[in-house]
């Protein structure tokens, strides 16, 4: 959230934000935007992967 927010409220590129967070992709940052704008909040969090526990 941070990075979309910085992105948003400065207006810079995935490029120049990626950059300026160490983030090595920048397709990674529009993806997460994507996510973000589709889904909310709930879209960016991690869930648990594989079977769940009886």
């Amino acid at each position: 959230m941070n990075v979309l927010n910085y992105m948003n409220e400065t207006g810079t590129s995935s490029i120049d934000t990626a950059a300026l967070f160490k983030i090595s992709s920048p397709g990674m940052i529009r993806s997460w935007k994507m996510k973000f704008e589709v889904g909310g909040y709930d879209a960016l969090v991690s869930k648990k992967k594989g079977r769940p526990h009886l």
